[in-house]
C-alpha cells in the first residue's frame, strides 16, 4: 500500500505541483486549500504525513499543528 500524504496549501499552483510530483513518486495524495478542511481530512483519513503551508485563509500552519497535536487520533502524524 502506498503512503498517504496530505497537503494543506492555499496557493493552487504550489499545491498542484507538489501533489503531482508526489503522485508521480508513488504516493497517495490528499489535498486541501484551507486549514479546517486539512484538519478534517487528517482526522478522517489518517495520512502518514502532513505538509502544511504557513499562510492559509482560515487558520495558519502553526494552529493546524497545535490542533493536530491536541487530538489523540492525529498527534503522532508527522507534520
Amino acid at each position: 500500500m502506498n503512503e498517504r500524504l496530505l497537503i494543506v496549501e492555499r496557493d493552487d499552483a504550489v499545491r498542484i505541483q507538489a501533489r503531482d510530483a508526489l503522485i508521480a513518486s508513488g504516493y497517495e495524495v490528499l489535498d486541501a486549500d484551507v486549514g479546517r478542511q486539512g484538519v478534517y481530512l487528517a482526522e478522517r483519513r489518517q495520512p502518514d504525513a502532513v505538509l502544511v503551508g504557513m499562510d492559509l485563509p482560515d487558520i495558519d500552519g502553526p494552529r493546524i499543528l497545535r490542533e493536530l497535536r491536541a487530538n489523540p487520533s492525529t498527534r503522532d502524524i508527522p507534520v
